[in-house]
């Protein structure tokens, strides 16, 4: 199910079948018992614990001035979730909550994100609920090209690793005449200065995933 699945009003095409079930198997029944997996052999771990509590602490204030958005920013307190704040698609139709945690340290980064997962399944349950077993797909429907209004416009939204927006330009016909996609900037690499080789080595993929490589938007692997 890749990008070019969705379409405006809908989709390409009706989903196969016994995705369906399949998928309501999967959130109802297993994706909560391997969050509970993941938190059994990891939450208590003293390894763990011992080299994340404490490890690459920011106050959120300091994070912001930095650019650092999304969960990172949660974890050290700020209360702030596009899809709240400023909600699109629909949203905000569903019923649920945006976790923060104190710290910001690498602990309250791996929490924030086991949290921000089991809210993700409430979204996902909530949404299979509204899915009709079947209905109409039209296959003669005529391909819509959307004429943008003319001027500039930039739109945003959630992203796993922070706020992802695009940046549009438009003369008024169906094609904008340019459009990009506005990556976090290059000022994420300064939290690294605020913590030091020793800190870092440790760090798991949760303290990185708001990091992108300049060189051809490759993510970083630190892992």
């Amino acid at each position: 199910m890749m990008c070019n699945y969705f379409r405006f009003g809908g989709v390409a095409r009706d989903l196969p079948a016994g995705w369906l079930e399949t998928c309501r198997d999967l959130v109802f029944n297993r994706l909560e018992h391997t969050l509970d997996q993941f938190e059994r052999l990891l939450t208590e771990n003293e390894i763990l614990v011992a080299r994340c509590k404490g490890v690459g602490a920011l106050p959120w204030q300091e994070m912001v001035n930095l650019s650092v958005t999304g969960p990172m920013v949660r974890s050290a307190g700020l209360d702030y979730d596009i899809r709240k704040v400023e909600p699109y698609s629909i949203y905000d139709t569903f019923d649920f909550n945006v976790p923060t945690h104190q710290t910001g340290d690498m602990f309250d980064r791996y929490i924030q994100r086991i949290d921000e997962a089991r809210e993700s399944i409430k979204i996902l349950k909530q949404a299979l609920d509204r899915i009709p077993t079947h209905g109409p797909v039209r296959p003669d429907k005529k391909v819509w090209n959307p004429k943008v209004p003319a001027g500039e416009l930039y739109s945003r939204v959630e992203h796993p690793k922070g706020e992802l927006g695009f940046y549009l330009i438009s003369d008024g016909g169906s094609t904008p005449i340019a459009i990009t996609r506005a990556r976090r900037p290059l000022s994420t690499w300064e939290p690294l200065r605020r913590w030091q080789l020793a800190t870092w080595l440790p760090m798991p993929s949760c303290s990185w995933a708001p990091l992108t490589s300049p060189w051809r938007g490759r993510p970083l692997m630190f892992d």
